[in-house]
């Protein structure tokens, strides 16, 4: 019964915590995309 809740209680957390990543905005989901994209093609060129 204590690992239920101690699943429920890290289930909560996690989700509220990525709850405040869920803006909606999409152009900032594209410039994060974007972003992203350009530090990983610069760490695959560069190393």
């Amino acid at each position: 019964d204590g690992s239920m809740d101690g699943l429920a209680w890290t289930t909560q957390k996690v989700s509220g915590s990525i709850k405040g990543l869920q803006s909606g905005q999409v152009q900032f989901y594209a410039w994060v995309f974007i972003a992203g994209s350009i530090v990983i093609a610069a760490l695959v060129l560069f190393l």
